[in-house]
């Protein structure tokens, strides 16, 4: 199952009639420029691995909660030590042409200049509510990004 969420169909559908092509034979065509374009006319949560747009699936109530008390228990901690802490959805640059789209993520520092705008370019911690379409997505593949990105 976990797989056929991460190759779920993507369609380019138009408005007028609903005329759909199926954006399928672009898997691994992608730039990270097409991404960005994508990620920023959406509200849907979508990450960028190996030139393939992941889609994720939209977080549960239960999700939410836990990030809820989450990002209040770390924002009570950081900020008053001139830190930055944020919740999804916001694009993080885990390494050239990869983004992920951590639930949490935080500075020490609200002025690294990691932190940009459109997205972050590092964290010093990140954190993931293990989603259960696929957990192996948020226990292991997202695991190695953040840690080969020297992650917390």
């Amino acid at each position: 199952m976990a797989r056929q969420l991460r190759e779920a169909r993507i369609e380019l559908v138009r408005e007028v009639d609903q005329a759909a092509i199926d954006l399928a034979p672009l898997r691994g065509l992608w730039t990270v420029e097409q991404y960005l374009a994508i990620t920023d006319a959406t509200s849907r949560l979508v990450e960028f691995v190996d030139n393939t747009i992941e889609m994720l699936p939209l977080p549960t109530d239960r999700h939410q909660t836990l990030l809820e008390y989450l990002f209040l228990a770390l924002r009570e901690y950081i900020v008053p030590r001139g830190g930055k802490v944020l919740f999804a959805a916001l694009r993080l640059e885990v390494s050239a042409g990869r983004f992920r789209e951590p639930d949490l993520l935080l500075l020490r520092d609200a002025n690294d200049p990691r932190r940009q705008e459109r997205y972050w370019r590092g964290a010093d911690l990140v954190a993931e509510i293990v989603s259960p379409d696929d957990p192996e997505r948020d226990t292991v593949d997202k695991v190695a990004d953040y840690a080969a990105a020297g992650i917390g």
